[in-house]
């Protein structure tokens, strides 16, 4: 073995120590303008950026940018579900800045169901010492079947939230329909 390939080895070996499996440390993600789309009379559109799911699975010392992502389901079965910035399932994100200004998530069509969270820890997830910047941040969902939901900024489901900052100022959650009813929490621990 040549002696840069050891080098190349050995530093390898001693970056593996420094980080943990399911762990993003240290990090600019940026998906500015992210789109996702599912169109069809069974849509269903799922978009996670910047998630810790799963124990173990961790964000930390970290940024987030996803203003301007867009999540859209259209058709007769639509849901569309986007997670910015989300901790479920055991998942930790710990002094991160989530930017979310301006993020989209419609679903349209007769069963149409529209869930974005933004900043969320669920199912034993932990947000810590973040700040969540949400201004703008619009959840519609329009058809006879509609449910709109938005979260910005919430444990729930036995999480926890510490530490945190939430600047969610404009944010517009919105269901038009038959039977619609819209939910919007911001800064809540339920």
């Amino acid at each position: 073995m040549d002696c840069t390939k050891a080098i190349f080895l050995l530093l390898i070996s001693a970056l593996a120590g420094t980080l943990q499996a399911g762990e993003i440390r240290d990090v600019q993600v940026n998906a500015q303008e992210a789109r996702n789309v599912a169109s069809g009379s069974n849509s269903r559109a799922d978009q996670a950026i910047g998630a810790a799911i799963g124990a173990g699975s961790e964000v930390r010392d970290s940024r987030i940018n996803a203003d301007n992502a867009r999540n859209t389901a259209s058709g007769s079965g639509s849901q569309a579900v986007q997670s910015i910035g989300a901790a479920q399932s055991g998942g930790q994100i710990r002094d991160v800045t989530i930017n979310a200004d301006n993020a989209r998530n419609t679903a349209s069509g007769n069963q149409s169901y529209a869930r974005q969270d933004i900043g969320v820890a669920s199912e034993g997830g932990t947000v810590r010492n973040s700040v969540i910047n949400a201004h703008n941040a619009r959840n519609t969902a329009s058809g006879t079947g509609s449910l709109a939901i938005q979260e910005i900024g919430v444990a729930r489901n036995g999480a926890t939230l510490s530490g945190v900052t939430v600047n969610a100022a404009n944010a517009i959650n919105t269901a038009a329909g038959g039977g619609a009813p819209a939910v919007q929490r911001i800064g809540v621990v339920r």
